[in-house]
């Protein structure tokens, strides 16, 4: 099922592949990975993670938005820079929306694209309601 927020945002999934579709020769495969709704709403959600090694400590905080369907990340990295064991900090912004399957496969349907599978991480195996990514095969016809 479509959620009623996922709706708007179809023009901008089908813009992007309406890209990929006019630099992908006829009969070419495009294939990708998404994470899904799922991974969104339950594992990034509004959680904060941190990774720490010997060059590196990073803060990584995830605010789910209101749509249900976009993650705003920030990582804060901090990096062993100096021989006097300071370190320096930079910090990244990143915006990630997630659609549903049925949303992705229409919409590289109405550009051209044949989808030829949608598969559960890095399987063969279907989809499933806790799979955390998703890979779409699809093919440009000739």
């Amino acid at each position: 099922e479509i959620m009623p927020s996922l709706v708007g945002s179809e023009m901008c999934i089908r813009d992007r592949f309406r890209k990929v579709w006019e630099f992908t020769e006829p009969g070419g495969v495009f294939l990708f990975d998404m994470n899904t709704l799922y991974k969104h709403r339950e594992l990034l959600g509004s959680q904060v993670y941190v990774y720490e090694t010997d060059e590196v400590y990073c803060v990584w905080e995830n605010a789910l938005c209101e749509d249900d369907c976009t993650v705003e990340i920030t990582l804060d990295l901090f990096q062993l820079c100096c021989e006097d064991g300071r370190y320096r900090r930079t910090q990244e912004q990143i915006t990630e929306r997630a659609y549903v399957p049925e949303q992705v496969t229409a919409s590289l349907e109405k550009i051209g694209f044949h989808v030829l599978g949608v598969y559960h991480a890095d399987t063969e195996e279907p989809l499933r309601p806790d799979s955390e990514r998703m890979i779409v095969i699809a093919r440009k016809e000739a």
